[in-house]
This record gives structure tokens, sequence and C-alpha cells, in this order.
């Protein structure tokens, strides 16, 4: 490369990033080559290696990686979005023997499968941490496949009776354990590969789980309207190939820049980490609670009051997914990385009003109430989206962040699919009121404990991770 050019790129990054110390320790001019060594604040060394086509070369491969990466987060939501919109519909008739708590029993399957998200956060996390973020990556895949295909081809409870139960249950762990190794790993390999466009990388996974729950919405209205038995089955099986298609594909993906291995026992992650770990368990919480009783639940509830057809409750579930994706990317693109704890408070006190009034006006029947709340929920989603996994990527340094971010935050999120069994249950006492309360003292606890300064103090210890000269 030549020296004009290199320091040109040098300049460049060193107006975007005025926090980071760029040293040149090495330029071989003849050999048309120049390693640079980035130090950042009492930081993990790195070195990357420039050569005169790496440009146009390394953004092909973060194009392709982040491809490949947010692939499988869209196919795992579609897979749990179709669950939850067709548990009324298909699920607790399907697999389940006749019962007026059918219902409860499919939603109570869905908290069951996520309880084993911590596992599975923990196991893949822990292998992310000390053999590299690309392997975990690759079984999540496979695991994610072959249960989708699972589910598509186990009879129903009408054939096999209580076996069928117990197969869809076993299938659902399967899958939990897939999506505990699978969602936060890949943000954090994403934000670690693109550190220098923290939040776009990141509200990348989000808003792909975001527009998967669109077209797993979106797909179960289809289905609803067609009155059919078996064509849910053809759908699984199409996601569950998808799934290994890009098992096989994450194979090419390059090893993410920050990783060192890492084998840190448990408690002393916790023991010197323990106020990125609350801020990841408030995050969690609050996210899972929001999402599962403001959409999954609050469509199940709509459709018990006949508000619309099943179908159209499932459309406008599903476009809240979609419309929250597509604000939050241009959130994250015109926001500073700075603000990503300002985002945050702002989806917590959308979701605080939004919560009571899209239930309230629901049970009312209040049309232009119902699409206020919608829209305060698109809101809160959309903040969320943009600022999380560089959140979550600020709380814990590299050598165990797959660990501690997966496992903690499969804990946390185990409370919001514990939350929808809860919630029908209200809703069978007739005190559904509940639900939206539960989401507004949750997104009031976790606004009131990250403004106390835990981030705060976090941020002063914690660097921003190692940034990347090429952009």
């Amino acid at each position: 490369m030549a020296p004009c050019r290199f320091q040109e790129i040098l300049r460049a990054k060193r107006r975007a990033q005025d926090d980071v110390d760029w040293r040149m320790a090495e330029e071989t001019v003849a050999c048309n080559r120049a390693t640079i060594f980035v130090i950042l604040k009492n930081y993990s060394l790195a070195s990357y290696t420039i050569s005169p086509d790496s440009k146009t070369v390394f953004k092909k491969m973060n194009r392709k990686a982040l491809l490949v990466v947010v692939a499988l987060v869209f196919l795992e939501w579609l897979d749990f979005s179709l669950y939850l919109y067709l548990a009324k519909s298909v699920f607790s008739h399907e697999f389940f023997p006749p019962s007026h708590y059918s219902l409860l029993l499919s939603f109570a399957l869905f908290a069951a499968a996520f309880l084993a998200r911590p596992l599975g956060g923990w196991f893949f996390g822990r292998s992310a941490d000390s053999y590299g973020r690309r392997a975990p990556l690759i079984f999540s895949a496979a695991t994610m496949g072959t249960a989708t295909i699972g589910i598509a081809l186990l009879p129903g409870y009408s054939t096999i009776g209580l076996a069928a139960t117990w197969g869809l249950l076993l299938l659902r762990i399967a899958q939990g354990l897939a999506l505990g190794g699978e969602m936060n790993n890949s943000a954090m390999f994403l934000v670690e590969h693109h550190a220098n466009k923290p939040l776009i990388a990141g509200s990348y996974v989000a808003a792909s789980g975001a527009a998967g729950m669109f077209v797993g919405g979106a797909t179960a209205a289809i289905l609803q309207s067609m009155h059919s038995d078996w064509l849910w089955r053809v759908v699984f099986v199409a996601v569950g190939l998808l799934s290994l298609r890009v098992c096989s594909l994450r194979k090419k993906l390059q090893e993410s820049p920050e990783f060192t291995a890492n084998r840190t026992p448990v408690r002393d992650i916790l023991r010197e980490e323990w106020p990125g770990i609350i801020n990841i368990a408030l995050v969690g919480t609050f996210v899972s609670v929001t999402v599962y009783i403001c959409n999954a639940f609050w469509v199940s509830y709509t459709i018990d009051l006949k508000f619309w057809s099943p179908a159209h409750c499932a459309w406008a579930g599903s476009i809240a997914q979609l419309l929250s994706a597509l604000l939050a990317l241009p959130i994250a693109r015109k926001v500073s990385a700075a603000k990503a704890t300002f985002l945050l408070h702002g989806s917590m006190m959308a979701a605080f009003f939004g919560a009571p009034l899209l239930f309230l006006f629901t049970a009312y029947a209040v049309i232009p109430g119902v699409l206020l709340g919608l829209a305060l929920y698109i809101l809160s989603n959309a903040l969320l989206c943009s600022a999380l996994y560089y959140f979550l990527y600020l709380q814990l340094p590299a050598k165990y962040r797959c660990r501690g971010v997966s496992t903690v935050w499969a804990l946390s999120a185990s409370i919001g699919a514990v939350s929808l069994p809860l919630a029908e249950q209200a809703n069978l006492h007739q005190m559904v009121w509940l639900a939206p309360l539960w989401v507004s003292c949750v997104a009031l606890m976790s606004f009131i404990l990250l403004s106390r300064g835990f981030l705060r103090a976090w941020k002063a210890q914690t660097p921003s991770g190692v940034q990347n000269v090429i952009t």
C-alpha cells in the first residue's frame, strides 16, 4: 500500500474515533503491506494487516458475514413467533388433550423452552469465549434446524397421545437451547467485527429478529385464513432446511478480531463484573416482558375478545414488529453511539405508558386508542432495537463477553416467557389488567435502576472495543 493512501485511511480514522490511540508499529512499502497495532485505554492489543485490495475484500466479507449471521436470527424468531401466533388455533389442539386449559398449556410449553435458554446461553457462550465465536454459531444453527424439522414431522395428540406433548416439549427445549446460544452470540460477533459502527451492527441483529416476528405473524395470518391442518408443517420444514443451509454457510465465517481464549470461573466473573451483569439482567427482563405481553399475549387477548378476526389480530401484531424493525435502522444510523442509554430510557418510558393504554383501549374496543397504544409499543421496540446490542457489548470485556451476556440475558428473558402463561391465567380469572401493570412496573424499575449510575460507573471502566481500520 502506498504511504499516502495508508496515511489517508489513518487520518480519517483518527478524526472519526477521537478516543482511539492509533500507533503505526511497522510499515514496509517494499512488501506493499502495513501492520497497525490498535491500543485502547489499557485494553487488549489487536493487529490488522492491510493489503492493497483489502478495503474491497473486507467490505464484501462484512456484507456476507452480516447476511449469514442475521439470517438465522431471522429464521429463529420467525419460528418462535409462528408458534406463539398459532398457539391458540393450532398447537393447543394439535398436541394437547382437549381442555379449557389447552392454550395455557401451550403457553407453558413455550415458557419451558425459554427456561432452557440459560443453559444454552452458558454452554454456547462458554464455548465462544474458550474456543472462538464461530463454532457455537455453526452448532446453534444445526440444532435449530434439526429441532424445527422434528416439530414439523411430529404426529399429533390424536395419533400418539401424550407422546406428542412430550415430544413437542423436548423439541422446543432443543430450540430454546439453540436460541440461548444464538441471539446474543450473533450480536456480539457482528459488533466485534463492526466496532466502528456498533449501533448499526447491533441494530441489524435486533431488526432481523423483529422482521422474523413479522414474517412469522404474517405467515400465521395466512395459515389461519386458509384453515389448513397441515400447511404449518410445510412452513416448519422450510424454516428447518433454511437453518441447516445457514449452518453450512457459517463454516466460512472469519473469527472475531477481539476473541482471546478465556476460561475464567463464573464466580470470578460475578465478583469482578457485577455492574455489567446487573445492567444485562435489567434490560433483558424489560425486553422479554414487554415484547411477549404487548405483542404475543395481546394478539391472543384480542382473539379472545373477538376484537378482529384471528387473521387480522395476527397481522396487527406482525405489522407492529415490522414497523419497529424499519424504524430502528434509521435511528441507529442517525444517533451517536454515545446516546445508547438515552435510547433505552426512551424505550422504557414508551412501554411504561403504552402497555396500559394498549390493553385498556382494547378492552373497551376503542380503535383510535388501540392504535395509539400500538404506536407507543412500536416506538419502544424501535428505540430498543437500535441500541440494545451495543449496550450489551459495553457491559463485559471481550474475554468473557459471550458467556456473560448470553447466560444472564437468557435467565432474565425467561421472566418474560413465564409471564405469558401467568398473563393467560390472569385473563381466565378476569384480571387481565395485571399484564400491562406488570409491563409498566418492569419498565419503571429498569428506568430507575439504570438511571442511578450502574451504567455510568461501568462505562468509566469498560473500553468501547477494538476498532477496525477498515470501513
